[in-house]
């Protein structure tokens, strides 16, 4: 009895809680008071209880509550308990038989260790929770034990499940075998792994991946060192980021940046940024070209040092329209100063640079307009001169067909009173100052080139001497005449009347800058142009050979304004000026191809070098002119929208021996030639008739008698008043305006001995 007090004094002042239960009823058939004390009933009570009132199980029979072990070793097992106010405990429980006759009764002794299982759980939930968080990165992460051995791999550092699994306990060197990926990338991380270790600090560097399946690939890494409390290192955590994109757009961004550097230097425009006050901030190099700055002169200065102060107030007004946000041209005129002091015109575009809404500068564009104004000027100076060619064209033509009737009349008078000494006079008066005005009509036309030269195999000395005995009645005595004519001079190809109206025109000149008399010094001779001349309007004089007719005088010279203006239509610096002169020379001298170029000083004198191209074949001999044909008889038609043209022409044909028929336009000439083709010998027709024009009615004419003979009268060369009909069979000859009895004569005379055609 003493021995069972003994024991029941030990069960119940055990600091453990222990339970007797009877396994057969699954019942507690006594407690301790530890254990009492914890579910917080009596002894009275607790007997009274089921297992499944203290003990929570899911599924199963009580009897499978507890695994009954008869051995020392056999592990405690966790279980939920209910207290008895509905609390929920975890307890350890250590069960054993309790070796008493007829009862199956088992001694299970618990362990409260509900708080080391909530800290269990809740570091369990916080390796899931961080686990997590490592595997949604999206940066690569690995962690690696000091042997370089990976230890750990998140999904973005290896998608693949299979393979991350593969690699755990692998190194770098194994992946880039498997990969067939360059072993230089395991080298290199081996080499900054190591050195991490030995700095005990965090390493970067930039890495490059080529292999065969993917593209290039680039990572900016990290190898992070962990340092346990006691100072030793236990791992290191690698971090990867995948620059890839970053890097292709670094490189566009600045293979952008070269081809905006690129441009901004190159472009043959002025490129300037400039703050809100108007101080340039950036600028290429034109924009100093232009300016004649250089860089660091022109960063020192502001736009009001070199806009002209005459357009500064217009280029400020501008600004500030276009910093208040009111209306103003984004692009305009002005003129600035270079550093040289000269002024130049530019034409600027701006427009305002904003970030977030807010003004910091503008950006501008400056053209220097000097070339195209200079062309713009040009194609002025072209125009004008363009409106007096038709002009002149105009004149001349009205011209001709006056002089026409002034000289033809003058022509049948001074025959009609031969041997009236009185009248014959003034009718040689009216003949001379006739003959003047057609010099003067022709220099229109040459000026106009609308009729083009009538080009012969010339020797260029008779240019010369021709030239100075049409002068010589009119030169000063003071003035002394020098020539030296090249015997060996090229011939050219040239229409001796107009070449010699151009050296009438410089000699005339030159004659009125001596004017207390001097020397005029005359010179022929061959040259080869190859170098950089220019003719006097500038235009390059092209590479050849060319007889050269020089003219220099010792007059008063000219200034380099008046040289540059000497052949503008109508300039002279004389009183009594001579109109076109000059003007006409040079589109004389143009048309043959040739070049006019002019040196002078002031107070030195003046040289003319008039440039002809050297000519294919010599000068053809002199022709004895046709004798005068037998046949005086037959029906001339004269087509002319002149009357007076008309009436002379039939005067002088009736004197002839001809019969005429006139016709004032194109239309009455084709129904008089349908009417009398049988009886018309010849065909005089003008080129130049309102409504049906001169070429027009030759077609006409030769459609209805292809054997027909047609002389063309024009005012106008030749080869321009027969051009698209040169070559047919018609064409008996050319009679140019004004002309005279014997020159309508000669023109009949070789038409009807011909055989048919003009040639």
């Amino acid at each position: 009895m003493l021995s069972g007090e003994i024991y029941r004094a030990v069960f119940n002042n055990s600091p453990s809680m222990h339970l007797v239960i009877d396994l057969q009823l699954q019942r507690i058939v006594d407690a301790n008071a530890a254990a009492l004390k914890f579910f917080r009933y009596s002894l009275e009570k607790i007997r009274t209880c089921h297992l499944e009132d203290l003990f929570i199980h899911e599924g199963g029979s009580e009897a499978d509550l507890f695994s009954v072990h008869d051995s020392r070793d056999a592990a405690p097992q966790l279980h939920e308990v209910k207290l008895s106010f509905g609390e929920i405990c975890v307890v350890e429980v250590s069960t054993s038989l309790l070796p008493v006759r007829e009862k199956n009764l088992m001694l299970a002794t618990l362990l409260d260790v509900t708080e080391q299982h909530q800290v269990q759980n809740e570091i369990s939930h916080l390796q899931r929770f961080y686990r997590l968080i490592l595997d949604s990165l999206p940066a690569d992460l690995s962690v690696y034990d000091l042997d370089g051995r990976i230890v750990y791999l998140n999904p973005a550092a290896m998608p693949d499940d299979e393979i991350r699994g593969w690699m755990i306990g692998k190194t770098d060197l194994d992946y880039c075998h498997l990969r067939r990926i360059d072993p230089v990338v395991a080298e290199t991380r081996d080499e900054y792994r190591n050195l991490c270790i030995r700095q005990r600090c965090m390493v970067l560097f930039e890495e490059q991946i080529n292999s065969p399946e993917e593209q290039s690939q680039h990572y900016l890494r990290f190898f992070s060192p962990v340092i346990e409390p006691g100072g030793t290192i236990s791992q290191i955590i690698g971090y990867g980021f995948d620059m890839t994109e970053r890097k292709k757009a670094e490189d566009l961004l600045r293979d952008s940046e070269e081809r905006y550097r690129l441009l901004f230097t190159h472009i043959n425009e002025g490129i300037a940024l400039f703050g809100t006050d108007l101080k340039l901030l950036l600028f290429n190099d034109r924009v100093s070209a232009m300016l004649g700055y250089s860089n660091d002169e022109l960063a020192q200065m502001t736009v009001g040092q070199v806009i002209y102060p005459e357009d500064l107030p217009r280029v400020a007004a501008s600004h500030q329209k276009r910093m208040r946000g009111e209306k103003a041209p984004r692009t305009y005129e002005f003129r600035v100063i270079r550093k040289d002091g000269a002024v130049i015109d530019v034409e600027g575009s701006f427009d305002l640079i904003r970030r977030d809404a807010e003004i910091i500068g503008i950006q501008g564009i400056i053209r220097d307009l000097t070339e195209r104004k200079r062309i713009q000027e040009h194609l002025l100076e072209k125009q004008k001169e363009q409106s007096i060619v038709t002009l002149a064209g105009g004149i001349a033509h009205d011209f001709n067909n006056i002089l026409v009737g002034i000289m033809g009349s003058a022509a049948l008078l001074q025959e009609d009173l031969a041997g009236q000494t009185a009248h014959l006079n003034l009718i040689n008066n009216i003949l001379t100052s006739a003959g003047r005005m057609a010099d003067l009509t022709n220099q229109l036309l040459a000026y106009a080139r609308g009729g083009k030269h009538r080009p012969e195999p010339s020797d260029p000395n008779l240019f010369v001497t021709d030239t100075l005995r049409m002068l010589h009645g009119s030169m000063s005595p003071g003035i002394r005449v020098d020539c030296h004519l090249a015997e060996d001079a090229w011939s050219v190809d040239a229409d001796r009347t107009q070449i010699t109206q151009v050296l009438l025109n410089i000699f005339v000149n030159a004659c009125e800058a001596m004017e207390n008399g001097g020397s005029l010094t005359i010179e022929t001779g061959n040259v080869h142009q190859s170098g950089q001349w220019h003719d006097a309007s500038t235009e390059a004089i092209k590479e050849g050979d060319y007889v050269q007719i020089s003219v220099t005088d010792t007059g008063i010279g000219m200034s380099e304004e008046t040289r540059r203006r000497l052949f503008e239509p109508f300039f002279t610096t004389k009183f009594m000026g001579r109109g076109l002169g000059l003007a006409a020379a040079l589109g004389i001298i143009r048309n043959h191809a040739g070049a006019l170029v002019v040196e002078s000083q002031p107070g030195e004198g003046t040289t003319f070098r008039v440039l002809l191209p050297r000519g294919k074949t010599p000068p053809a001999q002199t022709l004895a002119a046709p004798a005068s044909a037998s046949r005086k008889s037959g029906t001339v038609l004269v087509v002319d929208d002149e009357e007076t043209v008309r009436d002379v022409a039939h005067q002088m044909l009736k004197r002839l021996g001809f019969a005429v028929i006139e016709a004032e336009d194109g239309q009455k000439a084709i129904r008089d030639f349908t009417d009398f083709s049988q009886d018309v010998s010849l065909v005089i027709l003008d080129m130049q008739m309102p409504g049906l024009g001169g070429s027009e009615v030759f077609k006409e004419l030769a459609g209805i008698d292809p054997h027909v003979k047609i002389i063309i009268s024009s005012g106008y060369e030749e080869s321009a008043a027969t051009e698209g009909i040169a070559s047919s069979l018609n064409l008996a000859g050319f009679i140019k305006k004004p002309y005279t009895f014997s020159d309508l004569e000669d023109s009949v005379n070789r038409a009807l001995s011909g055989p048919g055609s003009h040639g």
